[in-house]
């Protein structure tokens, strides 16, 4: 059949006796729906400005606050008052601002980071915390893996067990056993 056939074939079907009274509700759902779609992608799309707005403005604290373990800092006070306000925002400007500090040639802002994140519960960040503890993990400078290894015995997640045996040993024999002591603990538990 040629396409003008086809053409001149459909215009002689009566498509009512195909339309039935459920494709009028159907109709309005699916309206319905590109509306909340549309509203949910605004949602998405405010929380992403917001998000890195918000992370911007973590960093700038972040290089500039004085990390002393243990102790209340400027960059933590940030983040929790994000996580007062909405932990949606929270976990977005978290993963916002690991991913630009990681890259950094300085890594003490990235141990600090590491550091800080360590005293939230993991609950609140979840696999935002995992992110955190492999790509540490993985990074070229011993100081952030060992960061990295802290914050995961901090946590006491099984699950990390998996991660420490399945990152590529440093050669650094101080840190394999640190990881290995890591490893048993968590085992233990």
């Amino acid at each position: 059949m040629k396409s003008s056939e086809t053409a001149n074939f459909f215009e002689n079907i009566d498509l009512s006796n195909f339309i039935s009274s459920e494709s009028h509700i159907i109709q309005k759902y699916l309206l319905s729906s590109n509306s909340r779609i549309d509203s949910s992608l605004d949602f998405t799309s405010q929380l992403s400005i917001e998000a890195e707005k918000n992370s911007k403005k973590l960093i700038r604290i972040l290089k500039q606050d004085e990390f002393i373990p243990g102790e209340l800092n400027k960059t933590q006070l940030f983040l929790e008052n994000i996580l007062l306000k909405d932990k949606s925002l929270f976990r977005e400007v978290f993963q916002k601002t690991w991913l630009s500090i990681f890259p950094e040639k300085d890594p003490i802002h990235i141990i600090n980071f590491i550091s800080m994140a360590s005293y939230f519960e993991y609950e609140v960040l979840e696999d935002r915390a995992d992110v955190l503890v492999i790509s540490g993990c993985a990074h070229i400078d011993i100081r952030v893996n060992e960061a990295a290894i802290i914050a995961i015995e901090s946590w006491e997640q099984k699950k990390h067990i998996e991660f420490l045996k399945s990152i590529k040993p440093s050669g650094v024999d101080w840190l394999e056993t640190y990881k290995s002591n890591v490893i048993n603990i968590l085992e233990s538990m």
